[in-house]
């Protein structure tokens, strides 16, 4: 992992399949970028990392985790807090802190299983799951302003 300086060429690196696929001998070409204050990481370091990667695209920028990358290559220590979570994470996290005593503590449910995957299964639930009273639980995680979500109320 390392630092691309603003307005870097991507360049191409040009090489020959091997046999997988029966692909020998065809051209591959892969984008490369040019990168400074490289350091290596650990698998273990970046598994968070893994979980963030944009969807499509070969190079790009990772907004979501922005101080993550940045505190990996340089090799801070800021703290980090939600805003710096991935959209999963932060569904995960809430996931959790529903499982736990503290839910009940602030008058929500206890989550005792989950019936669905959490986040991204079905449009505008993230967590659905039964409550240790036997009722079901339906939730939206949202990291923003509140005043800016009021229409989520209304769906």
């Amino acid at each position: 992992m390392g630092y691309v300086e603003p307005g870097t060429e991507i360049e191409f690196f040009k090489g020959t399949w091997g046999n997988l696929h029966k692909l020998s001998g065809r051209t591959a070409a892969l984008k490369t970028v040019r990168m400074n204050r490289v350091k290596k990481i650990s698998a273990s370091a970046a598994i968070a990392l893994l979980a963030a990667s944009p969807r499509k695209g070969t190079l790009m920028k990772w907004p979501r985790v922005k101080k993550m990358i940045h505190n990996l290559v340089e090799g801070s220590t800021e703290p980090q807090s939600v805003a710096d979570l991935s959209p999963a994470q932060q569904e995960i996290m809430c996931s959790e802190f529903l499982r736990g005593p503290e839910a009940a503590t602030v008058g929500l449910p206890v989550l005792q299983s989950l019936l669905l995957p959490v986040g991204s299964t079905l449009r505008d639930l993230d967590i659905y799951g039964l409550a240790s009273d036997a009722k079901k639980i339906a939730a939206q995680v949202t990291f923003s302003q509140f005043d800016s979500v009021s229409w989520k109320f209304d769906t």
